[in-house]
């Protein structure tokens, strides 16, 4: 009878266990679905928060679009106003300068000066290769005559020997002769 009671009372403690295990697990459960409910709050703050800053920012590009195209409109009349202020001034430089522009071949006064300064242009840097090698046959020069120098140095040293040489010579000469 107490085997039945003793296995009776193991199983029930048993079932307690399980039971105290899956307490615990059903508070960890709920402790966790309380975190995530909290962050969900945040999140879904945030989405509302950036929803509201997007809604605004349509709101300013929706605004800003009619201004932006009043102002490119605007900008194109200009452009179109340069164009015709340029092709005035070329027509006023082509009537102005007619007869240097026929003797150039030029049509306009700006292609006139294109190749003015093209020909400005060619002209200094053949200037520019032309001085170069003025320098470059200067240094070879002023290099050959160091050459020479430092040849001439000895020559004219051995010459003075030389002459010097011959003096004596004479000298000793005149003596013998005497």
């Amino acid at each position: 009878k107490y085997e039945k009671e003793l296995r009776e009372v193991a199983a029930v403690r048993h079932r307690a266990a399980g039971l105290e295990s899956l307490r615990s697990k059903v508070q960890g459960e709920e402790s966790t679905l309380r975190y995530m409910k909290i962050d969900l709050k945040l999140v879904n703050e945030k989405i509302a928060k950036l929803t509201k800053e997007i809604k605004s920012i349509d709101t300013e590009i929706a605004k800003a679009i009619p201004e932006r195209n009043v102002m490119q409109q605007t900008l194109s009349r200009e452009e179109e106003k340069i164009e015709d202020f340029k092709g005035q001034i070329n027509k006023l430089e082509g009537s102005v300068y007619k007869s240097l522009l026929k003797r150039a071949k030029c049509d306009t006064i700006t292609r006139f000066e294109e190749l003015y300064i093209k020909g400005d242009q060619a002209l200094v840097d053949r200037k520019g290769r032309l001085s170069t090698m003025k320098s470059q046959w200067e240094s070879q020069i002023d290099y050959t005559r160091r050459q020479i120098q430092e040849l001439d140095d000895p020559l004219t040293q051995g010459t003075a020997n030389v002459g010097r040489a011959q003096k004596q010579l004479q000298k000793v000469e005149q003596d013998l002769g005497d």
